[in-house]
């Protein structure tokens, strides 16, 4: 296609660089790894190391939370509350994690290296869950945070492309209402033009 005014190269020039900046955006935001890897070790929790288990989550604490909050109900029917910026439940039952009543505790450690969901399960004040003692529910923990973490960036992609897709409706309504102008435009140039070709041609004749 060749467009016969400036203008008109301008406007998809500044399209292109909308789209381009939008799709360089989604990739920007949200930066998400390759690979997903659960680290089990000694963490604080309530000032107390206790063993625990460990993925790095990019986004907002609050948000991670919340989110964790959300999958633990839908996904496993675990009720849990957000305190001080803890998950905490207690006296919970689901025989695909244990068939013991378990408590749960759970926050997001920020740090310059990003931020860090550490889960904890324990049969009591001091029974916490470890690979050794309780290798079914330490594995079932590892699946559980590496299951949420596929969910909150497969939501977050949805989320991005559903507004990418209302810019991009918004961009080509703009580019539409442009091209009619340029339209209007040239349509007028044409009919000026045949006026001076007759005028031309009234001239060669006088």
């Amino acid at each position: 296609i060749v467009y016969k005014t400036e203008q008109m190269q301008k406007s998809l020039i500044i399209l292109l660089t909308i789209l381009a900046s939008i799709t360089q955006g989604i990739s920007q935001d949200l930066q998400i790894p390759k690979s997903l890897k659960v680290n089990e070790a000694q963490f604080s929790l309530n000032n107390v190391e206790r063993n625990g288990f460990a993925i790095m989550v990019n986004g907002d604490s609050k948000t991670i939370l919340k989110s964790f909050e959300s999958f633990l109900e839908d996904a496993y029917k675990l009720e849990t509350k957000y305190k001080s910026h803890q998950l905490i439940g207690e006296e919970l039952m689901n025989t695909a994690i244990s068939d013991k009543h378990v408590g749960l505790y759970s926050y997001v450690n920020e740090s310059g290296a990003g931020n860090e969901l550490r889960f904890f399960l324990n049969f009591g004040t001091d029974i916490y869950v470890n690979s050794g003692a309780y290798p079914a529910e330490s594995e079932k923990a590892k699946e559980i945070l590496k299951a949420f973490v596929k969910q909150f960036y497969s939501t977050k992609i949805n989320e991005e492309i559903a507004e990418t897709n209302d810019d991009l409706k918004d961009d080509l309504k703009d580019l539409s209402k442009l091209k009619g102008s340029i339209q209007d435009e040239l349509k007028d140039k044409a009919k000026a033009e045949k006026k001076i070709a007759k005028s031309e041609e009234k001239i060669a004749k006088a």
